[in-house]
C-alpha cells in the first residue's frame, strides 16, 4: 500500500504539471483543489505529520486567498487542524477552529459547525483553557444531536461525535467531575458500538 501511496503522490504532482499548462478557469480552479488536499492527505498516509505535509496543505489553501468562505476550503481546514494538534501547536488549532466555525456559518452547515467546536474546544483545552474549551466541546455535542447533523464524511478521521464525547469527558475529570466524565465515556461506547453495527467491516 506505501508503494501506491508513492505512485499516487507521482501521479498527483504530474497532474499538478499539466494544470499549470492550461489557462486558468473554473474546473481548473476546483481541479487544482482537489489535487492538492488528495497530494497532502496522500504524503501524510506515507510520511506523517511532517512539514512537507504542512506545506502541501499551505498550497492547497493559497487556493482560497481571494474567496475564504468557499465550502471546498473546509476539507484543507480540517486537514491542517489534525496536522497542528498532532503536532500539539495549539494556538494554529484554535485559530483554525475559529476558522471553520465561520466558515460553517457562512455555509450553515451543522456538520462543519461540530468539527469547528471540537476543533476550537479541544485546542483551547490542551493550550490551558479548561472551561472554556468544554464550553466548545459542549456545544459540539448539542449540535451533533440536533436536526439536520448529519457526519460529515471526510477520507481521513473518526466521526467527531465521538471526540467530542470522549474528550469532554476528560475535561471534566480534570475538573473533578467523574460521574460526569463516565457518562460521557459511555455515551461514546455506545455512539462507536452503533457505528460499528452500522457499518461492519
Amino acid at each position: 500500500m506505501r508503494g501506491w501511496y508513492h505512485a499516487t503522490i507521482e501521479l498527483i504532482r504530474e497532474l499538478l504539471g499539466v494544470l499549470e499548462t492550461q489557462p486558468p478557469t473554473p474546473e481548473r480552479w476546483q481541479q487544482e483543489v482537489t489535487l492538492r488536499t488528495s497530494l497532502a492527505r496522500a504524503i501524510l498516509a506515507v510520511r506523517g505529520y511532517t512539514v512537507e505535509v504542512e506545506e502541501a496543505y499551505a498550497q492547497a489553501l493559497a487556493l482560497f486567498e481571494s474567496q475564504p468562505e468557499t465550502p471546498q476550503i473546509y476539507p484543507v481546514l480540517r486537514g491542517l487542524a489534525a496536522l497542528y494538534q498532532y503536532r500539539a501547536d495549539f494556538t494554529r488549532g484554535i485559530e483554525l477552529g475559529r476558522d471553520i466555525l465561520r466558515l460553517a456559518e457562512a455555509q450553515d452547515d451543522p456538520s462543519m459547525r461540530v468539527d469547528g467546536h471540537l476543533v476550537l474546544g479541544s485546542s483551547l483545552m490542551f493550550d490551558g483553557d479548561l472551561q472554556g474549551g468544554l464550553d466548545e466541546l459542549d456545544l459540539a455535542i448539542a449540535v451533533s444531536g440536533s436536526e439536520g447533523y448529519r457526519a460529515r464524511r471526510l477520507q481521513l478521521g473518526t466521526d467527531p461525535r465521538l471526540p467530542a464525547l470522549t474528550t469532554s469527558g476528560f475535561a471534566l475529570w480534570l475538573q473533578g467531575f467523574p460521574d460526569r466524565a463516565l457518562e460521557r465515556a459511555d455515551r461514546a461506547v455506545a455512539l462507536a458500538a452503533e457505528l460499528i453495527a452500522r457499518n461492519p467491516r
